[in-house]
């Protein structure tokens, strides 16, 4: 498994937070946000596709039965 920005260091994980305290995001945590987004949405509209070629191709082998 390759690590991602937030736990690429297991020991930044291993101490709770402070109560109340919010974390800052940088700007390169931004991107990579974004980056992400881009990818999740690019890989939901594939398995989307694939899906729709499988219920379509199953609906195509039920009609010549």
């Amino acid at each position: 498994m390759k690590p991602t920005h937030n736990n690429a260091n297991p020991y930044l994980n291993a101490v709770p937070p402070r109560k109340g305290h919010k974390k800052m995001e940088t700007e390169l945590d931004e991107e990579y946000d974004q980056i992400m987004r881009i990818e999740l949405q690019y890989e939901k509209a594939q398995l989307k596709s694939e899906s729709e070629t499988l219920v379509n191709d199953f609906d195509a082998e039920i009609k010549e039965m």
